[in-house]
């Protein structure tokens, strides 16, 4: 079985010379999920940085976890009491989510970061600096950037879609 992290370079390489730069995503989960390679980003646990900094509860408000994967970090952040969506452009990596968790209360979803539904709108997305910064140059126009500084180090922002 190879590994995943190899054969995401060569996909990523093959998606962006075919134009169609997220594609590998699922080509990688879909064969992690026939077993040819390890499954991609395979982790039970939180991410280190967002288990450092998510510390109190989220209940009454909303998150949505961006490019969930198999879950973890969204399954974290349902425990700290958030109504919780997550979704990843990868449809196989969301049907395992569900699978792993079967009674989770995360709203799993298949979509993309630049084609997001209508009217979504959350209390927490968690995402640094240069990821908010990366997201003009995806058809997204700042509205408002701006940090908030109340003992923890974050970001506010707000993006509106360009017409097209």
């Amino acid at each position: 079985m190879d590994d995943w992290d190899a054969e995401s370079a060569r996909l990523a390489a093959r998606a962006l010379a075919d134009g169609r730069p997220t594609a590998w995503f699922e080509e990688l989960y879909a064969a992690g999920a026939r077993e040819e390679i390890t499954m991609p980003w395979d982790r039970t646990r939180p991410s280190a940085l967002l288990a450092d900094w998510l510390t109190g509860s989220g209940t009454g408000r909303s998150a949505v976890v961006v490019g969930c994967g198999l879950g973890a970090d969204a399954e974290f952040v349902a425990a700290h009491g958030f109504a919780t969506t997550a979704f990843d452009i990868s449809a196989t990596a969301v049907r395992t989510a569900r699978q792993r968790y079967p009674t989770s209360p995360v709203d799993y979803r298949t979509a993309d970061l630049f084609a997001l539904p209508d009217g979504w709108a959350f209390d927490l997305v968690a995402f640094t600096r240069a990821e908010i910064d990366s997201f003009a140059e995806h058809g997204l126009d700042p509205v408002a950037i701006e940090q908030v500084d109340d003992g923890i180090p974050r970001w506010r922002a707000e993006f509106l879609r360009s017409a097209p």
